[in-house]
């Protein structure tokens, strides 16, 4: 049963929680803003086919009901929503550097009329997508969950409104990190140099900050209930 909080702690809560939020505005808005438009713009692909691989991880959201039930299923004795968070983040930031990783092979490859691989390298990026949507679906849910379990039915929509109010700071701040990370590829006249060294710095940054702001959402937040704890 969660206790209640003071309107500060409130507030500490969802700035804490909304840490995680804020790395899935930052990851929405580099995979479906900048690698999308990469994609389509420097280094040709069809806006149709760049649909069909980003958008790919929709596809996971039934996948959902099967997390939270795993979660669920976890003894009170244990964490039970903070190793889906954790693993959650471990997984997206290794995977929007494995998704950064093929767009740079794409982009290494832009002045070849034919790529060889083309092909191979656009079902990669599709199945890491699925991956992507897999992960989303695995912190989230359990991340709804740890709201649930730590702020009573008169907190929650505060803290929600805070929380949700970082995932928006996030997509603002992703802007002048992908100017401070990305350099010249930002601008509107760009070419295939300057393409390369903006993802080869995005993929190495960016998974780091990712996982980093997924960690310190949820460490030390989620106690184990001695009451259940099995004695030796």
């Amino acid at each position: 049963m969660a206790q209640p909080l003071s309107v500060v702690r409130v507030v500490r809560l969802g700035l804490r929680l909304g840490l995680f939020q804020l790395s899935l505005g930052i990851l929405g808005v580099l995979i479906l803003g900048l690698l999308n438009r990469l994609l389509i713009t420097e280094i040709g692909v069809s806006a149709a086919l760049t649909a069909l691989a980003f958008g790919a991880q929709q596809l996971m959201g039934f996948s959902r009901a099967w997390f939270g039930n795993r979660s669920d299923r976890i003894p009170p004795g244990r964490l039970r929503r903070t190793p889906f968070i954790v693993m959650s983040s471990l997984a997206l930031s290794l995977l929007f550097g494995g998704a950064g990783w093929v767009v740079l092979q794409l982009a290494r490859t832009m002045p070849s009329a034919e790529q060889p691989f083309f092909g191979a390298w656009m079902g990669l990026l599709t199945l890491i997508s699925i991956a992507i949507g897999t992960a989303v679906a695995a912190g989230g849910t359990a991340f709804s969950a740890l709201i649930v379990d730590l702020a009573t039915d008169r907190e929650r929509p505060r803290v929600l409104s805070v929380v949700w109010g970082m995932r928006l700071l996030g997509v603002l701040l992703v802007t002048a990190l992908v100017n401070r990370i990305f350099g010249a590829a930002c601008g509107l006249e760009v070419g295939q140099a300057a393409v390369i060294a903006g993802l080869e710095r995005l993929i190495v940054v960016t998974p780091l900050v990712l996982f980093g702001l997924g960690v310190l959402s949820v460490f030390g937040l989620e106690r184990r209930d001695p009451q259940f704890s099995s004695s030796p």
